[in-house]
């Protein structure tokens, strides 16, 4: 099967926004079971990919993100660059890296100041993944 890549926000689609740095492990069962059922990989779009490091140490929060994401089995394969706003960063890492399937999970549409790109999906940041059913999160792969 393909690999989905998933264009992954952290605050408001893992947590609720006002709880910064911290995960709902709630949250992280549905991205769980997405990627199960894409055979999805996570690449960071989030503010947190700022101290993410495929080599070295990141920093204690996304350490602790991705010692977590390990006990589920997701995979974090990346991260996107810093450019200007999320369709730009999302859109040059797409072109880099030749993607053919992605979703991007986001909670902020102000994120996507040059335009929402396709195959979005915008969390309510008041519930975070948890709130979603996996068929719902699903259609967004079909835009």
């Amino acid at each position: 099967m393909e690999k989905t890549i998933i264009f992954l926000d952290i605050d408001g689609v893992l947590n609720q926004l006002q709880r910064n740095y911290f995960i709902d492990i709630d949250c992280v069962e549905v991205l769980a079971e997405l990627c199960k059922n894409i055979n999805g990989e996570i690449v960071l779009s989030s503010t947190w990919r700022l101290g993410y490091s495929n080599i070295g140490k990141s920093t204690p929060q996304v350490e602790k993100l991705k010692h977590i994401f390990e006990s589920y089995g997701i995979k974090i394969v990346g991260r996107t660059p810093k450019l200007g706003d999320r369709a730009e960063e999302i859109t040059k890492f797409i072109q880099l890296y030749g993607i053919d399937k992605y979703l991007i999970l986001d909670d902020d549409k102000r994120e996507f100041l040059s335009g929402l790109l396709p195959h979005t999906f915008i969390v309510n940041n008041r519930t975070g993944l948890k709130g979603y059913k996996l068929k719902d999160i699903l259609k967004a792969l079909s835009n």
